[in-house]
C-alpha cells in the first residue's frame, strides 16, 4: 500500500490543477514524524529529519523546506518521492526503535497542521493502525458485547474531544483533511473521522484492503482527491421566500440547526441536504430557494456561486405526491436519522424510518385514496421506490443486526450515505445487474443495430442493456453477470449444468477467450480479454458506467461462484430477497401496510 500511494502521487503530480500555485510536501509517520528533505545537490543523499515528540510536535525548519511548488520544484518531489521509496525500510526499523512502539495519527496531523496553519490547504492522510501513542491517543474500546444492545451507541461517540476539537481548529485555519483508512480490526472512525468530515474533507474505508485487488481503486481514488474541481475556504447558505425556513443543514460532519455551514473545502463530488419547513401560508404560486456559495478557486479568486430554485406551490395534496421525488425523500429520511447512531440504539432508528415511510404513505391513502380498498397497500407513483430505498438502507451495514457490524463499518456507512452524491448512493442501495451472457439475444435485444454496448455518436454514448432485478429468482444459475453497486463492479461467473443454455456457454467462453465453455470452471482472476466483438462491447459498458460515477473508480473483479446463494457480497445486492435472517422486502411491505391500518384503528 505504501509503494503504491507514493506511485499514485508521482504519477497525479502531472494533473494537479494550476501547478505554479500549488505546493505539496510528503511526510511519513510511525512512532515519530519522518522528513526528507532534498539537499541542494540532488545527486546526495537527503537529511532526514525525525520529530519525535508527538505530544507537541513542531517544525524545527522553515515550512519551505518541506513544500515544494509543483511547477517550479518538481525535480524536488521526484526526489523526495524516489528517496523514501528507497528509505522506506530503514525509516520504518528506526521509527519502530523509538520511544513510542505504535503510530501517532494525532502527532503527524498536529505538525501537518503547522505547516499549513498560515496559507490553508488540503492534507491526504493514509493510516493502517489505531493512535495508541503521542498526542490524541486513544485506546482500543472495542467491545462484542455492546453491540445490538442498548449500549452500543456508545461506540459510536467519540471517546476523546481531541479529534473533533483539532477538526474545528482546522477549519479555522482553512485546512481540509482526506483520510485514507486500511484497517481490518478496529480504528475508532467515531472518534477520529471528525478531522476530516468537519473540515469538508473524504473518509476513504479499506476494511480488507488487498493489493491485487484494490490496488488500482486505490491510484483512481488517490487521483480523483489530487486533481477534482474544488473550492477552498467555504461559506454556503441557503435562502427562502417567505412561508419557508431551513430547520437543519445535514453534512458527513455534523447537523446542526439554521441554513448556514462552512468547509475548509468543497468539492465536486460532495452532496448536502437542508431540512426545510413551511411555517406560515404561502400565498404566492411559487416559492423560491436560493443557495449562495462563496468560495476560492484554484486560480486564487474570491467566488460566489448563486443557484436558485422555483417550487411551484400547490393546496392539493394530489399534485404534491405527483411531483414528489422518491430519490431527494429517501436520502433525506436516511441522513436525517441515520446520524442519530450516537444518541439512539439502532432499533430506534430502524423503527423511525419505517414509522417515517408510514406517515408518508397513509397520508397519501387517507387524502389521495381513501375509497381504495383497505386490504390493499397504496403506493403514489411517484414514491414506489421509497420503501425500497428505506428497506435495504435498514440491511446495510449502518442498521442491520446479522451479520454482526463493526462500529468502523456503521459510522463509515453513514458517513457514504451523507457525503455521496445522490446518484451514486442509491445506486448502492438498489444495485443494477447486467446480464452479459444476453449481450447477443434477438428476443430481448431485437434491432441489430442497437445492441448493448454499441457506441451511438461521436460523443461516445454507449448503448446500456436493460437491468435484471435484484432478486435471486432472476439469476439464472449458468449466466455471466455484471452487477454495480457504485463502489465496485462485480463479474460473476456461474458453472453450467445439464440444462444450460448453449449459448450461454457460448457467450461466457467468448468473453474470456476461451476454447471450450468446459474451461469456465478454471476461472480465477479476471485475464486480458482478447479483442473480440462482445468483449469491446462489454468494455464499453464498463467504462461508460465508469465515467458515471466521480468519485468512485470501480474496479471489475471477477468471480467464479457455484450458485448466488453460496456467496454473501451477491446475497447483499439482491436487496428484494430475504437477507441473513432479516424479513424479504415482500414481508416488510406487508409490515408497512399493517401499520398504516393501525393508523385507521
Amino acid at each position: 500500500m505504501f509503494s503504491q500511494v507514493l506511485s499514485s502521487i508521482q504519477v497525479m503530480l502531472d494533473y494537479i490543477p494550476n501547478p505554479e500555485r500549488t505546493r505539496v510536501g510528503i511526510i511519513t509517520y510511525g512512532s515519530c514524524v519522518n522528513i526528507l528533505l532534498p539537499p541542494t545537490d540532488l545527486s546526495k543523499d537527503p537529511e532526514v529529519v525525525y520529530l519525535t515528540d508527538m505530544d507537541e510536535p513542531e517544525c524545527p525548519f522553515p515550512i519551505s523546506r518541506a513544500l515544494f511548488n509543483v511547477a517550479s520544484e518538481r525535480d524536488k518531489l521526484d526526489y523526495v518521492v524516489s528517496k523514501t521509496l528507497e528509505f522506506y525500510s530503514k525509516i520504518m526499523s528506526e521509527a519502530s526503535a523509538s520511544t513510542f512502539v505504535a503510530p501517532s495519527l494525532g502527532g503527524a496531523l498536529a505538525f501537518s497542521q503547522s505547516l499549513l496553519a498560515k496559507s490553508g490547504g488540503s492534507l491526504v492522510v493514509f493510516a493502517a493502525t489505531i493512535p495508541l501513542t503521542g498526542f490524541a491517543r486513544i485506546k482500543n474500546r472495542n467491545d462484542a458485547k455492546l453491540y445490538n444492545t442498548e449500549k452500543e451507541k456508545a461506540l459510536y461517540e467519540p471517546q476523546i474531544p481531541a479529534y473533533n476539537d483539532l477538526g474545528w481548529k482546522l477549519l479555522g485555519q482553512r485546512i481540509a483533511v482526506n483520510l485514507f483508512v486500511f484497517n481490518s480490526e478496529y480504528f475508532d472512525l467515531p472518534t477520529i473521522a471528525p478531522v476530516a468530515t468537519l473540515t469538508g474533507g473524504t473518509v476513504v474505508y479499506y476494511p480488507k484492503y488487498d493489493g491485487h485487488l484494490d490496488a488500482e481503486k486505490l491510484h483512481y481514488e488517490v487521483a480523483r482527491i489530487l486533481t477534482r474541481y474544488q473550492g477552498f475556504d467555504v461559506v454556503m447558505k441557503l435562502r427562502t421566500s417567505q412561508g419557508l425556513s431551513v430547520t437543519e443543514t445535514i453534512s458527513a460532519g455534523y447537523k446542526k440547526p439554521g441554513a448556514e455551514i462552512e468547509f475548509s473545502t468543497l468539492d465536486a463530488d460532495k452532496s448536502l441536504t437542508f431540512l426545510l419547513k413551511q411555517d406560515d401560508k404561502i400565498t404566492d404560486p411559487v416559492a423560491y430557494a436560493q443557495l449562495a456559495v462563496l468560495y476560492t478557486n484554484t486560480n486564487g479568486d474570491r467566488v460566489l456561486r448563486i443557484s436558485n430554485l422555483a417550487l411551484q406551490v400547490s393546496d392539493q395534496v394530489a399534485n404534491i405526491f405527483r411531483s414528489a421525488d422518491a430519490d431527494a425523500i429517501a436520502l433525506s429520511l436516511l441522513r436525517k436519522h441515520g446520524t442519530n447512531l450516537a444518541s439512539l440504539p439502532g432499533k430506534t432508528i430502524r423503527d423511525q424510518l419505517t414509522q417515517s415511510v408510514v406517515n408518508i404513505l397513509y397520508a397519501y391513502r387517507d387524502k389521495c385514496a381513501s375509497s381504495s380498498a383497505p386490504g390493499q397497500l397504496i403506493l403514489p407513483e411517484s414514491l414506489k421506490l421509497l420503501p425500497l430505498y428505506v428497506y435495504s438502507f435498514l440491511n446495510k451495514p449502518a442498521l442491520r443486526t446479522k451479520p454482526l457490524t463493526q462500529a468502523d463499518q456503521r459510522i463509515y456507512e453513514v458517513i457514504k450515505c451523507c457525503d455521496r452524491s445522490v446518484t451514486f448512493y442509491l445506486g448502492y442501495l438498489y444495485p443494477k445487474i447486467y446480464a452479459l451472457h444476453n449481450f447477443d439475444s434477438p428476443t430481448i435485444y431485437p434491432n441489430p443495430n442497437e445492441r448493448p454496448g454499441d457506441v451511438l455518436d461521436e460523443e461516445g454514448r454507449v448503448i446500456i442493456p436493460s437491468n435484471t432485478p435484484a432478486r435471486q429468482d432472476r439469476i439464472e444459475a449458468d449466466g455471466v453477470y455484471l452487477f454495480d453497486d457504485s463502489e465496485y463492479l462485480r463479474l460473476y461467473v456461474f458453472p453450467p449444468d445439464a440444462n444450460s443454455s448453449q449459448g450461454i456457454q457460448t457467450a461466457a467462453a467468448q468473453l474470456f477467450g476461451l476454447e471450450s465453455p468446459d474451461d469456465i470452471l478454471s476461472i480465477s482472476s479476471l485475464p486480458s480479454l482478447p479483442e473480440s466483438d462482445l468483449n469491446v462491447r462489454v468494455n464499453n459498458v464498463v467504462e461508460q458506467i465508469r465515467k458515471w460515477k466521480n468519485f468512485a473508480y470501480q474496479s471489475v473483479r471477477v468471480e467464479y461462484v457455484e450458485r448466488p446463494s453460496a456467496n454473501p457480497d451477491i446475497l447483499g445486492m439482491l436487496v428484494e430477497d430475504e437477507i441473513v435472517e432479516n424479513d424479504s422486502y415482500t414481508d416488510y411491505l406487508c409490515s408497512i401496510h399493517k401499520l398504516i391500518q393501525q393508523k385507521y384503528q
